[in-house]
């Protein structure tokens, strides 16, 4: 057992799916976050048709172009070589089984399956007070506005430089448009010793017309202790 302490958790887009429900599990291991283009939904909150437009389209389209898909989620065109090395882990259809199921384990519905231990995992960001900074892309029309979510729920969020990346699709890390390099600010707090990027793991943008707007089911905020008991 790894046993990791004072870790920087990196997350984007299914990185956040995935790190930010380990981050609500377990607080005390986590020295700061860094969260893009993400989210942690809980289903209680309507997802956008975006999204379930490419929950659909991962499910039922004949041909399932992976490096199309993630070509349509970068505010740029992508080289044919840089496409060719996105397909290339996906030689045929079986090899596909994961990234089309993926899309169908974000919860969407109060009674899905993963509703319950992201609304736990809400509950703990709605007291993590180690920074927690945010870089979400300005030309996302999937996650755009997701930021502030966090920004008004998690107390380490609060009274930090956020960055916005100029030029940004839904996968910020995989094309820009040329532009400035954002302002950044080093937190006060200890260096973590732990660096773990989030993998980004398949792109979701169904199709780039649709107005911006989250899909990730913005919680209706954490319930207060006394009454008991949500991303972006």
């Amino acid at each position: 057992m790894l046993d990791l302490r004072d870790v920087t958790l990196v997350c984007q887009d299914w990185g956040g799916l995935l790190g930010l429900r380990l981050v609500g599990e377990h607080p005390d291991r986590f020295a700061r976050v860094v969260a893009a283009n993400t989210g942690l939904p809980t289903g209680d909150q309507p997802m956008s048709e975006a999204f379930l437009a490419w929950q659909r389209f991962a499910a039922t389209a004949e041909r399932f172009d992976v490096g199309r898909i993630v070509s349509n989620g970068t505010s740029t065109d992508l080289a044919p070589e840089v496409v060719a090395a996105y397909d290339a882990p996906f030689p045929d259809d079986s090899y596909k089984a994961g990234a089309r199921v993926f899309p169908s384990l974000v919860p969407t519905t109060p009674d899905d399956p993963a509703s319950a231990a992201n609304r736990a995992a809400w509950e703990t960001l709605a007291r993590f007070d180690s920074p927690f900074f945010t870089a979400f892309s300005d030309s996302d029309p999937i996650t755009g506005g997701g930021d502030r979510v966090f920004h008004k729920l998690v107390p380490g969020a609060r009274g930090l430089d956020h960055v916005t990346l100029a030029g940004g699709g839904a996968l910020s890390a995989g094309g820009r448009r040329p532009g400035p390099r954002p302002r950044r600010r080093r937190p006060d707090r200890r260096h973590s010793r732990v660096l773990i990027p989030s993998s980004l793991l398949i792109a979701c943008i169904a199709d780039r017309r649709h107005h911006r707007r989250t899909w990730l089911g913005q919680p209706a905020g954490p319930r207060s202790p006394a009454k008991s008991s949500s991303h972006d």
